[in-house]
């Protein structure tokens, strides 16, 4: 598995109770230097998004769909 840090997560959006939260990760190499694209995903949260990431996603129109389905 690749190792990735996060360099950037703020809450983007609050929907059924839920927070989505936008991260920005990168690839990490063994010297602990920062490398590649960056990778975004949409974390759900409970308590609109002060509670803990309960899901994923990759884009946020699914993570808004998995908002107002649960």
């Amino acid at each position: 598995m690749t190792r990735t840090r996060t360099v950037k997560a703020e809450i983007t959006k609050k929907v059924n109770g839920y927070g989505i939260s936008r991260v920005e990760e990168l690839k990490v190499d063994l010297d602990g230097n920062l490398y590649g694209q960056i990778l975004v995903f949409y974390d759900v949260c409970l308590e609109e998004g002060e509670g803990d990431c309960i899901e994923s996603f990759k884009t946020m129109k699914a993570a808004e769909k998995y908002c107002r389905e649960n």
